[in-house]
């Protein structure tokens, strides 16, 4: 059986590289894809926008936008709660400036 994986990714005032992070998980055949939890942290100086299609080529996306800015540990604490209530076996707490190399695995 398949083991359920979920990537939590935290986005504050960087637009540029949550999209070239999600961009790399996209590159990685779709049904290899983890499941994908982003949180954007109050970003106030840069509102996040990520394109439909980017998207679309994603198996699994879930999005939260936060009220206030929890931090990176809260953030992820966020994550990691939703993976427990949703019988995840693994998560992968990630920094968005990881792009690239994601398209290796």
């Amino acid at each position: 059986m398949k083991k359920k994986t979920l990537i939590s990714i935290i986005n504050w005032n960087n637009n540029l590289a949550t999209n070239a992070c999600l961009k790399s998980i996209a590159l990685i055949p779709k049904n290899k894809q983890p499941d994908i939890y982003l949180a954007d942290n109050h970003s106030e100086k840069e509102k996040l926008k990520i394109d439909n299609k980017l998207v679309d080529k994603l198996k699994s996306f879930t999005f939260i936008q936060n009220n206030s800015n929890l931090g990176y540990a809260g953030g992820h604490n966020q994550a990691i709660k939703y993976a427990q209530e949703q019988d995840y076996d693994y998560i992968c707490l990630l920094n968005n400036v990881v792009f690239n190399y994601l398209s290796y695995f």
